[in-house]
């Protein structure tokens, strides 16, 4: 059976984490955004309903895989920032 591999998205990660600040950021210790001086993520792209396939996410040997992919319809909350 061919295909498209599954790209790993946050939604799906065990490693994901909130913290109180209202930033995402990996239980793994990995940076998710090299431009922070945290290495977290803010959770607007989550507002958005944004993906959340992160490159370093792709090749983490720690990816804890959670379930099925979230559909874009479950995604997010604030819909009129899509696409942005």
């Amino acid at each position: 059976m061919g295909g498209m591999k599954q790209r790993r998205s946050l939604y799906q990660c065990g490693n994901a984490r909130w913290n109180k600040s209202g930033e995402i950021y990996c239980a793994e210790s990995n940076a998710l955004n090299s431009m922070s001086p945290t290495g977290n993520i803010g959770t607007k792209r989550q507002e958005r309903g944004a993906t959340l396939e992160l490159t370093i996410c792709q090749k983490c040997l720690a990816y804890e895989h959670m379930g099925p992919p979230i559909p874009a319809s479950e995604r997010g909350w604030n819909k009129s920032e899509v696409g942005r």
